[in-house]
């Protein structure tokens, strides 16, 4: 069933469908690019990103969360797949994916650890279907980026990870004691609000360029280019996700 998710988008989001759909479109990409290396992910190649996307299905599925989202957790992943083929990668991810899609739409209702503890902090059981498609979301795009193949840029997978980057803005926000911020997509008739009242702060670019920035894979530069207004220079060095960073130079996709 559908996990349904309030906010800036209105109706039910499809987090089983949004993480198949974005899986189908990347699989298509891996066979046919598998060694291309990716920018946004140094040391990765697209195969690689394929290797952690599989040994993230299946540890879910297995329940082996202990260290989630740090560096070594993560090395597994692609370490020990580092021998299979591209073929063998993706029946695995066929396979994961079935212990998978439960946990995507009934995650309270999985047994696990709840909260998770992950490398970033604690994460409650009903944001874990924002975290897995978010995470499928970034890497579709890095894969796109360093093949050239864009597209699905306004994608289910896309909207519930931007929808999930505006939530943990919110938090950092009022953490922080930033002023409120309205996130403008220029494509698209909604706005996100960070804070509740009036914008101090307005930033306005395309639904992906925000997505891409707020996750980490647009610099600095690219970010203050945006069309902000208001007292914006506090935001501007904060939009980016906390577990992320800016790169030094540009990433153009």
């Amino acid at each position: 069933r559908a996990t349904a998710i309030s906010g800036p988008y209105t109706g039910v989001m499809d987090h089983v469908n949004a993480y198949r759909d974005a899986r189908r479109r990347i699989a298509g990409l891996v066979a046919q690019y598998p060694d291309v290396p990716l920018d946004t992910c140094p040391g990765w190649r697209v195969r690689d990103v394929a290797a952690h996307l599989v040994g993230l299905a299946s540890d879910w599925g297995s329940g082996n969360l202990d260290g989630y989202a740090s560096d070594p957790w993560t090395a597994v992943q692609v370490d020990d797949r580092r021998q299979a083929s591209v073929d063998g990668l993706l029946a695995e991810w066929d396979d994961a994916v079935v212990m998978l899609d439960p946990i995507l739409a009934d995650p309270t209702g999985s047994g696990l650890p709840d909260p998770l503890i992950t490398a970033f902090g604690p994460v409650p059981a009903v944001a874990w279907p924002d975290v897995i498609v978010t995470d499928i979301a970034l890497h579709e795009h890095d894969i796109r980026g360093a093949v050239a193949e864009p597209g699905s840029r306004h994608s289910e997978a896309v909207l519930i990870a931007m929808r999930s980057h505006v939530s943990l803005l919110r938090f950092l926000g009022t953490a922080m004691g930033l002023p409120i911020l309205r996130i403008e997509p220029t494509d698209h008739d909604k706005a996100y609000p960070v804070g509740r009242g009036e914008p101090a702060v307005i930033v306005r670019a395309p639904l992906f360029e925000l997505f891409r920035a707020t996750g980490g894979r647009r610099s600095q530069d690219q970010i203050d280019a945006f069309d902000w207004s208001g007292d914006a220079e506090r935001w501007r060095r904060h939009i980016v996700m906390p577990s992320y960073q800016a790169p030094a130079e540009p990433v153009i996709e």
